[in-house]
């Protein structure tokens, strides 16, 4: 209900806040194009239907046909949210390197942005961003939940007075799968550093990203 949510669209300019860095837009009653107001964007469509069915096939009622299939969503695990509550004007994440830990913001010629700009209200379109913003993890504009389909086929056939004969089949197939565990379900990098062997320092990591920040201020 806040809009407390960020997208990353590489060459946009925020409407909301006209002070984030270029490529950080945001969702909200007032949001900016391309974001979604409250969350994630919702699909309607995710429908997931049971089918069953069982079958007599010989008039003795000896044997029978049993089988079904379901379509299942999985919602992203609780993890996958706590590392996207970082989000600048709300609660900034800052990386900074190569610091005093004794002034880690001063050593580094930054402002720092806690306590004061992290709190229970949101913001006006004034709000100001720290440099060096970091918004790593982040779900995809269109993130879709994870779908499996799973299905089955059983044959039974009783034998004698006490003896069955059973033969059964099982299948799944996923699509859209999360990553495993410390992968944290549904997150990717916006802005990932390519590794170059060889040539690969901390010092250049910004030259190193997919869309390569133009200022200290732009989305890293």
């Amino acid at each position: 209900s806040l809009g407390r949510v960020a997208c990353f669209v590489p060459g946009a300019q925020s409407t909301r806040f006209p002070n984030a860095p270029q490529g950080l837009l945001f969702g909200g009653s007032n949001r900016d194009a391309g974001c979604p107001q409250a969350s994630i964007f919702n699909n309607p469509l995710n429908f997931g239907p049971r089918l069953g069915f069982a079958s007599q096939l010989t008039s003795d009622g000896k044997t029978s046909l049993r089988g079904g299939a379901v379509y299942y969503f999985e919602p992203p695990n609780t993890v996958a949210s706590q590392d996207v509550v970082g989000i600048p004007p709300f609660a900034p994440i800052v990386n900074l390197t190569d610091v005093s830990l004794s002034d880690p913001y001063g050593s580094a010629g930054v402002t720092n942005p806690f306590p004061a700009q992290v709190g229970p209200t949101n913001p006006g379109p004034s709000a100001t961003f720290p440099q060096d913003i970091g918004l790593v993890p982040a779900f995809a504009r269109h993130f879709q939940l994870p779908i499996v389909l799973t299905w089955n086929l059983t044959m039974e056939r009783s034998l004698g007075q006490s003896w069955l004969l059973r033969a059964a089949y099982m299948g799944s197939n996923g699509t859209r799968l999360n990553g495993a565990g410390d992968q944290e379900a549904g997150l990717l990098q916006v802005n990932p550093a390519i590794y170059i062997p060889g040539q690969s320092t901390e010092a250049n990591t910004q030259e190193r990203r997919v869309w390569h920040a133009d200022s200290p201020a732009d989305v890293i």
